[in-house]
């Protein structure tokens, strides 16, 4: 079930930011082209005017997009998953407008696992309203957090990675450099985002302050990138276009035999 030449499972994520132009370039890529990663998870794709749920695929049946059917608001994520992967070894579930699941089943060292990948997309522009008790108490109710707890919790006896967009500012991802004013509901969420994580055993891959995103009018804004604490995750990713975009992934190997 190899789908790449050096045998690793890769992921690769982008915000394209609605733009037809952006995405287009994505997916005619020379690396998508050349290296055909397994995985490919967008956030704020571009939609076809034709229908809410329909997007742009130039790939040729070398990928076939995931997006949720089930909401009638504008979806923020989708997948593209790369053709040579079996249908049957690929589930994708929670299409929501802004979190999607897709859980693969690869052959590793040690027989068949699951890896399950949530892209999530949590909104910018969000209300006043909060939650006023329980577990979320202060954070706006159209977070997108809560909903990725559950996903997270459901499916913990699977090796997870976590990418998106999660539109937080923190220290433990912008390292040194500037932090931009946040609310304190935004504070809320940061911190909230950093607890689910960490309870699922998921931490930082990429050193803090890494550069995504060089803007020419003001400062570089930054990425955070996030594994676990035990072993190797034998992956390649690749993240850009958004000052929060994030990966968050555990570390148990998933170095694949073809098969």
């Amino acid at each position: 079930m190899s789908t790449t030449t050096n045998d690793k499972f890769t992921i690769i994520q982008y915000n394209v930011q609605k733009s037809y132009t952006v995405m287009n370039l994505l997916l005619k890529s020379p690396r998508v082209i050349h290296e055909e990663p397994d995985i490919i998870a967008i956030q704020e794709p571009w939609l076809n005017s034709h229908g809410i749920n329909t997007t742009h695929n130039p790939t040729c049946g070398r990928y076939r997009a995931f997006m949720s059917t089930s909401s009638d608001q504008r979806p923020m994520v989708c997948f593209f998953i790369n053709s040579k992967i079996s249908p049957d070894k690929v589930r994708v579930t929670g299409r929501s407008q802004h979190l999607c699941s897709a859980h693969v089943t690869i052959q590793t060292g040690d027989g068949e696992k699951t890896v399950s990948i949530h892209n999530l997309y949590n909104p910018c522009l969000q209300s006043d309203v909060v939650f006023t008790e329980g577990r979320w108490e202060g954070i706006q109710v159209d977070s997108a957090l809560p909903e990725l707890s559950l996903a997270l919790d459901k499916f913990q006896e699977n090796m997870q990675v976590v990418v998106g967009d999660f539109n937080l500012h923190h220290e433990k991802w912008y390292g040194r450099a500037r932090i931009p004013d946040s609310t304190p509901n935004r504070k809320k969420q940061s911190e909230a985002a950093i607890e689910i994580m960490t309870a699922q055993g998921l931490d930082l891959t990429l050193p803090p302050g890494t550069i995504t995103r060089p803007k020419a009018d003001r400062p570089a804004e930054q990425l955070s990138t996030w594994r676990g604490p035990t072993a190797k995750y034998d992956r390649r990713s690749h993240s850009a276009k958004s000052d929060s975009t994030s990966t968050w992934r555990q570390t148990t190997s998933l170095s694949r035999r073809a098969s």
